[in-house]
């Protein structure tokens, strides 16, 4: 059994927000701390926010093997973390109505609803409705007249997590498990936060 420093040095403590994470090393793709002391005229809309990535594989919400191979860069999971809130389904489509591109809303796979506008041409936006908490957009970019077959599409999702604004990046394998992703991204940030 590992002792409590073994076990310390295994993680990292970082705050974010109004809380204090205990972040395993190996799950930590980048902490960015901003620093702008050597700016001479730092741009006000640069982040002032620490940026934790994460990066873990799927299905087991692990840490990503160091070699990647293709299947396991397929399986790659980033989940990046910094203060903040995120845009609303309702905020969304009010944007797009506001801006003229006429939203439509219609059945999806996944148990998913697609966003159709003129604007989503060259991408898909889906509206996900989990069991708990509020729905959110998956953006995914694969275009809606495809052309060239590709094998996979990046996609990507945003919710808010105690005055987090969460960046979750997947690749389209496994859109089907959108509510799986999330509830496993869920339960990983309520282990790691400590308060």
């Amino acid at each position: 059994m590992p002792s409590q420093a073994e076990e310390r040095s295994a993680s990292i403590s970082q705050k974010l927000a109004s809380h204090t994470y205990v972040i395993p090393r190996d799950l930590i793709e980048m902490i960015y701390k901003p620093d702008y002391s050597g700016a001479p005229n730092p741009n006000p809309n640069w982040p002032n926010d620490t940026v934790v990535r994460l990066d873990v594989q799927w299905p087991t919400f692990t840490a990503s093997p160091k070699a990647d191979s293709g299947d396991k860069a397929k399986r790659k999971i980033i989940i990046s973390m910094i203060k903040g809130t995120t845009r609303t389904v309702a905020q969304h489509l009010d944007n797009l109505h506001e801006l003229h591109f006429s939203p439509e809303i219609g059945a999806a796979q996944y148990e998913l609803k697609e966003i159709h506008s003129d604007l989503s041409k060259n991408f898909r936006e889906y509206i996900a409705s989990p069991e708990n908490g509020p729905e959110y957009l998956i953006h995914c970019n694969q275009s809606e007249s495809e052309t060239v077959a590709t094998l996979y599409y990046s996609c990507n999702y945003d919710f808010d997590y105690f005055g987090l604004a969460v960046n979750v990046y997947f690749n389209s394998p496994f859109l089907s498990n959108w509510r799986e992703i999330h509830q496993k991204t869920v339960t990983l940030l309520d282990s790691m936060r400590t308060d």
